[in-house]
């Protein structure tokens, strides 16, 4: 914790000497709650309000060539804090350099109705065996503990490369953890980039995208991710991905879908979001997804190989005080089916307190 405090207080002084020099600063503050677990099928699973789990607070400061980024993650229900990401890059000329843990994705996510939802992106890029992502396919800062890139942007094409560490106390061999990435943009066309991700010595993820970007109103993403294992084959998944969002004046569609294949195993993601802007102050949102899990070697608990579908709904709002400040709320139900367990339906109350300016 007085390390913690210590940084804080680090970044504090830095953002008020950079205050001088009219920086642009970015606050960014979530606190979530959960007001009611309702298990229809075990009237003892029940349970009342729980705050927090998943609370960030970061400040972000961003010049012309140079800036840096810290979040912090709390958990009120283990009153513990942590840092879940830091970041400080510069430029010179055409080479940007980085350093720190934090996440860096190049195609298009596809998330602009997400709000604070924690869900709406429930899985990464990247190959899924049995409802579990292997390893992420696009973004190749991925390690937990430290990370250094290098970006050389010539034009509309960008080259990138990356290394890092899980473990900042032992020593690494660089051409066992390594990441490297290929971009190029055609203006008004298409966004593509493919990276590779060496994660370890016998194992690797590689990811190609496409972003169309000729037809307005239409984000649309298709690619391919797998994951690999040089010593055992069989464990190498790979999938099919698409995304895409459509907006038609106040009403928006966006869909996530992930086809994933590894050995006599097939994880299918789907998830459909409708949103509708009532006005400049009210959302409202219905989502829906579904993981299906099948195949000989199917696996949804830790001790007997069989199928499963988890299917989950939640009819929401999200309400805007102004750009960056909303509070987001609504029932969610989960139904899960299996055919050698009990089905469950469970409702909880998500909602979602957030400020970014």
């Amino acid at each position: 914790m007085k390390r913690i405090i210590c940084m804080l207080t680090a970044v504090a002084l830095c953002a008020a000497g950079l205050a001088a020099n009219e920086p642009k600063l970015i606050l960014n503050a979530r606190t979530s709650a959960n007001l009611m677990t309702v298990d229809f099928d075990e009237s003892d699973n029940n349970l009342g309000i729980r705050l927090g789990g998943n609370d960030i607070f970061g400040l972000e400061y961003k010049g012309e060539n140079a800036g840096a980024k810290i979040t912090l993650l709390g958990n009120l229900n283990t009153g513990t804090v942590a840092i879940d990401e830091y970041l400080g890059w510069m430029k010179f000329g055409f080479l940007k350099l980085s350093a720190g843990r934090w996440s860096y994705r190049f195609a298009n996510a596809v998330t602009a109705d997400a709000s604070s939802w924690a869900t709406f992106e429930r899985y990464r890029y990247g190959a899924i065996k049995n409802g579990t992502l292997v390893r992420e396919s696009d973004n190749i800062a991925f390690w937990s503990q430290s990370e250094f890139a290098a970006d050389a942007t010539f034009g509309d094409f960008v080259l990138s490369a990356a290394s890092g560490t899980n473990d900042a106390n032992t020593a690494y061999h660089i051409q066992d953890q390594w990441a490297a990435r290929a971009a190029y943009t055609i203006k008004d066309t298409a966004s593509l980039s493919g990276s590779f991700i060496q994660s370890s010595e016998k194992l690797a993820s590689a990811g190609v995208f496409a972003n169309l970007l000729m037809v307005k109103n239409l984000a649309l993403v298709a690619g391919y991710s797998g994951a690999y294992d040089y010593d055992e084959v069989k464990n190498n998944v790979h999938a099919a991905e698409l995304r895409a969002r459509f907006v038609m004046d106040k009403l928006s569609l966006t869909s996530h879908n992930n086809a994933s294949f590894g050995d006599k195993t097939t994880t299918l993601y789907n998830m459909a979001n409708v949103a509708y802007k009532i006005n400049d102050n009210v959302t409202a949102a219905l989502y829906a997804s579904n993981v299906n899990i099948s195949g000989k070697n199917a696996k949804v608990s830790t001790t007997v190989n069989h199928n499963g579908n988890t299917f989950s709904i939640r009819p929401g709002v999200t309400l805007m005080a102004q750009k960056g400040a909303t509070i987001d709320a609504g029932p969610q139900f989960n139904f899960t089916t299996s055919p050698v367990k009990d089905d469950t339906s469970i409702m909880t109350f998500p909602v979602t307190f957030r400020v970014r300016f």
